[in-house]
């Protein structure tokens, strides 16, 4: 392999390593309307905080869960958000090269981003479904 290829490989897989880092780091917050509730997701929209205002106390079951249900929707809406702004800087950095591979990565990016929106599409089901109740 030439020196000028090892070298964009060697690029690409920093930049690489550096998405994935960041997308293993996202977190983001949500809120819901009147900021009763608080929740903040992670990685993979997993839940890892979630607040509750003391004026929460007030609310009955229904409306409590009704509020956490929002604001982990909005806190996943915008962690998908950060995850396919980060993805589209990666694909954008590696806009016309075209060396072995490259296809293949920008295929599971793809396929990531696709399988957010399906994550996204799941949870305004279920907040439906436990709004219908």
């Amino acid at each position: 392999m030439d020196s000028e290829l090892q070298k964009l490989f060697d690029t690409l897989g920093a930049q690489s390593q550096k998405a994935a880092q960041t997308l293993a780091d996202v977190t983001a917050t949500g809120a819901d309307d009147d900021d009763l509730v608080t929740a903040t997701v992670g990685a993979g929209n997993l839940l890892v905080d979630i607040v509750f205002d003391p004026r929460a106390r007030r609310l009955d079951t229904h409306d409590l869960r009704e509020r956490v249900l929002v604001a982990t929707k909005r806190a996943s809406e915008a962690c998908q958000e950060q995850v396919q702004r980060i993805l589209a800087e990666q694909a954008g950095s590696m806009t016309g090269i075209e060396v072995p591979g490259i296809g293949d990565l920008r295929r599971q990016m793809q396929e990531a981003q696709e399988q957010l929106e399906e994550q996204k599409r799941r949870m305004e089901d279920l907040a439906a479904k436990h709004r219908a109740r």
